[in-house]
């Protein structure tokens, strides 16, 4: 019985360190997950921004006749 006790305790530290490292490769993985959907995130906003304004100077240049522009 105290050799497959000292079996299995042996078999509860190996799993414990697999788990811990894997654990930690996890966290890692997750944390530069996180970081790359923050930049692309940013990179749709400052997309989203950019065609914002384009949409806006089309909308002006639409709306802006030769007769308003005489007019002052």
């Amino acid at each position: 019985m105290l050799q497959q006790l000292r079996v299995q305790q042996a078999t509860d530290l190996t799993d414990f360190e697999t788990l811990t490292t894997n654990n930690t490769k996890l966290q890692s993985d997750n944390a530069d997950l996180v970081i790359s959907n923050s930049k692309l995130f940013r990179q749709i906003g400052v997309t989203d921004k950019q065609e914002g304004k384009k949409v806006e100077e089309k909308e002006f240049s639409e709306t802006v006749t030769l007769e308003s522009l005489e007019r002052g």
